[in-house]
């Protein structure tokens, strides 16, 4: 059932009324659908017909108009789900970025923001009006990312930090410049990351040590720094880049490792923060379109794989950021503790 305004053109009086009780109109109204109903209309309609219900009992709920009907108090208010109204008041005292569901003004720190899929997400941000510090421990990188986004970085909208984010206090130093230069923290996109391909008797310790400290401690602990100062605000999200090699594959022990502890750590940061009003969620992407699918040898097998997928390409490093900015976006405002898959059928196939 959809809301409209039945009285658009009735007239001064009818559009100046004073806010009163929703009505579903009966068939003498035009037909379904609500129209708001008050003093200003009371001699129009001073008797409902059969299909009028009055939108402040559905407010109340069955109980409290059960109570009433048998002439007893109703249940105290919010001893049950708030009522339809109450959440449209809920949502009109919303900022205007959240009611639209996107991420306009919204401050948001992304690390491996150099890379494809990095550079692309910063572009998708800053396209959908965020603002955005955008790290990596490439700091040619970082400069090419300002000489792209260069009427953004005059603007204030992005600024870069070259941080190599196993080194030492590397978390707080990254949360501390997202509160001078953004003034607070909205978002955190955990992108960074490593590949390193062995069969398993060739994996050598240090490889596996360092594949899972990028990974995924690096992760962990960045979202163990930012946690209060994401506490409390509005739509605040973690996204955690994850992988389709978190279903697993041979020679990538500790590449799956880490993107399976990955995952698993988002699950875990869902429940926990959601208390306090932040979610958490991953983004899998397949084979992508990058550099890194020539850096890691996997351009053949990547394209040949891909041939056999329902959408029979690779994927495009915008159509992985376009998934992460939109569970950035309180559009996305009741999903926690997910992983989509952005892989084109990959895993379902």
């Amino acid at each position: 059932m959809a809301l409209g305004h039945r009285d658009a053109g009735r007239g001064p009086a009818a559009r100046q009324r004073p806010p009163g009780v929703l009505l579903a109109p009966s068939v003498q109204d035009g037909g379904p659908g609500i129209g708001l109903g008050g003093a200003a209309d009371a001699g129009r309609r001073a008797r409902p017909g059969p299909g009028h219900v009055r939108l402040d009992q559905l407010d109340a709920g069955p109980p409290a108009r059960r109570a009433r009907r048998r002439g007893h108090p109703a249940r105290p208010a919010g001893r049950h789900r708030p009522g339809l109204a109450a959440r449209q008041r809920r949502a009109a005292a919303a900022p205007g970025a959240l009611r639209s569901g996107g991420v306009k003004g919204r401050r948001v720190l992304v690390t491996g923001a150099a890379g494809g899929i990095g550079t692309s997400l910063v572009a998708e941000l800053l396209t959908h009006g965020a603002r955005v510090l955008a790290t990596d421990v490439d700091a040619a990188g970082c400069r090419r990312l300002e000489r792209r986004f260069g009427d953004e970085v005059v603007e204030g909208r992005l600024h870069t930090m070259p941080l190599d984010l196993t080194g030492d206090g590397a978390p707080r130093r990254l949360v501390a410049c997202a509160a001078e230069r953004l003034g607070g923290l909205d978002g955190l996109v955990n992108n960074a990351g490593v590949e390193h391909r062995a069969a398993l008797g060739e994996h050598r310790t240090a490889d596996w040590t360092r594949v899972l400290e990028i990974n995924l401690s690096a992760p962990f602990r960045l979202a163990r720094e930012a946690a209060p100062a994401l506490a409390g605000r509005p739509g605040a999200a973690v996204v955690n880049v994850c992988s389709i090699a978190v279903t697993g594959f041979a020679g990538q022990a500790a590449y799956d490792a880490s993107k399976g502890g990955l995952l698993s750590l988002t699950r875990s940061l869902a429940v926990e923060l959601g208390p306090l009003g932040v979610r958490a969620n991953a983004v899998c992407p397949g084979f992508i379109d990058t550099p890194m699918l020539d850096e890691s040898g996997l351009r053949g097998l990547a394209e040949k794989v891909a041939a056999g997928l329902p959408l029979g390409r690779c994927g495009y490093p915008e159509e992985v950021a376009a998934a992460v900015v939109w569970l950035l976006g309180t559009s996305a405002g009741y999903v926690t503790g997910q992983a989509l898959f952005v892989d084109g059928g990959m895993v379902r196939a």
